[in-house]
């Protein structure tokens, strides 16, 4: 008698579209392309044709659950049990020993490899790379009336996204069913292949999880943006870290160069670019897989907008906030110390209307900061300057050596002050 055939038609890792503490994010490809948390029986063929997003801190605690479907070609059929194992990590013996030497040596076999991968070489393994997802399910019974099932609840068995922090995780699950839950067999489509991206928290401000428009869709995290956000901030557990780390890798663009030989950015005054009422996040993705874009200039309201859109659909909480003195519709101009902006090579001094900036808390002095658009001198008294990312630096005083002292020259210090009403802390993503 010839075994049925049994097939994995469907699994959602979003199924609950109103919460993220035990299932995937809401997401997007870009502006213009919808994606879904999806896996489809013979169209999810790559691991990028089925990306989840899962929030550490919503997640943390709660017990993590996928919905899945299956067939069956015989009929006569009407239950099946399934399960989905990590073929790296250890997996569960065969099942009871039936008495044959063959089975008695095979199932001993079995149970002697387990043993050994389950209590020294997992340990290991999860250092390195075993599926952050775990095991969708060891063992559910699932009933299939006229060759389908509907879509049944499978929960992850012991993932491990809160060992991984911020990253992007290709995962691989085995897929197998049983008549009588002992003998196992592989489904037709043995492995399903998936796109895992781990973000700190529900991505923030720029960036929605509930639209109640088309319009508002388009603010779903994109995985297009988490693709570099997840692989700058790679390994990051708190908010501070991801933020610096997407500060230090935009400034470094201007020390990247595509293959016209032309840097990514370079500053060029005020004068935003890429930046009006919203952020053109769709050319700045351009720009990065190296296309024109809008071209390599940058001002520091694009600056600024970069790293608050990038790090907030991490989790982290940034906004776009403005230092300078505004006043019957104009800006003081006041004199900087050395400075050296991205791009560029050479200190660069003078004298600026205002400072846009990635800024944390109320947008006031005693919040901390995240620049990427200038290097600011260690001390800027002494004759030699040591340039200083300002990553979590604090705004600070006058006269308290924080970044106002190290940015506003000493004769123009009673001129700028944080200015939180003009900025932009949930700047439109298009």
């Amino acid at each position: 008698m010839s075994r049925p055939k049994v097939y994995l038609e469907g699994i959602k890792f979003n199924h609950n579209s109103a919460s993220a503490t035990h299932d995937a994010l809401n997401i997007r490809k870009n502006a213009s392309q919808n994606v879904s948390s999806e896996w489809q029986r013979g169209i999810s063929v790559k691991a990028e044709d089925s990306p989840a997003v899962y929030a550490l801190k919503e997640t943390r605690g709660n017990t993590l659950s996928i919905k899945a479907k299956f067939s069956c070609d015989d009929s006569n059929i009407n239950q099946i049990q399934v399960r989905a194992l990590d073929p790296i990590g250890p997996h569960p013996p065969p099942g009871p020993i039936k008495v044959s030497p063959t089975n008695i040596l095979m199932t001993l076999y079995y149970q002697v490899t387990y043993w050994i991968i389950s209590t020294i070489c997992a340990p290991r393994l999860s250092t390195v790379g075993t599926n952050i997802l775990g095991n969708a399910f060891r063992k559910k019974a699932v009933t299939v009336t006229g060759g389908q099932s509907k879509y049944v609840t499978l929960e992850l068995n012991k993932p491990r996204l809160r060992d991984v922090g911020v990253g992007i995780h290709y995962i691989k699950w085995q897929w197998q069913y049983s008549l009588d839950g002992n003998t196992w067999t592989p489904m037709e489509n043995r492995h399903s292949y998936h796109k895992i991206y781990t973000i700190l928290a529900v991505p923030q401000r720029n960036w929605l999880q509930q639209a109640q428009s088309d319009q508002e869709k388009t603010q779903l995290p994109w995985t297009d943006v988490l693709d570099y956000a997840c692989h700058w901030a790679k390994g990051t557990h708190t908010f501070d870290q991801s933020a610096g780390c997407i500060t230090t890798s935009i400034y470094d663009l201007g020390h990247t160069f595509n293959a016209n030989n032309e840097r990514i950015l370079e500053y060029e005054g005020n004068l935003p670019n890429y930046t009006i009422s919203e952020f053109n996040c769709t050319l700045f993705l351009d720009r990065l897989r190296g296309g024109t874009g809008r071209g390599k200039k940058v001002s520091c309201v694009d600056m600024a907008a970069m790293v608050a859109i990038f790090a907030n659909i991490l989790g982290c909480n940034l906004a776009e906030s403005t230092m300078g003195e505004y006043a019957n519709g104009q800006w003081t101009l006041f004199s900087i110390n050395p400075v050296l902006p991205v791009g560029l090579t050479q200190w660069q001094s003078g004298q600026w209307s205002y400072h846009a900036l990635a800024w944390t808390g109320k947008y006031s002095w005693n919040d901390t900061i995240f620049d990427a658009c200038i290097m600011v001198s260690n001390d800027p008294s002494l004759p030699r300057q040591t340039p200083v990312l300002p990553v979590k630096m604090l705004f600070g005083q006058a006269g308290t050596g924080n970044f106002f002292d190290r940015l506003v020259a000493p004769k123009d210090r009673h001129i700028p002050k944080p200015v939180p009403g003009y900025g932009l802390s949930q700047r439109k993503v298009i």
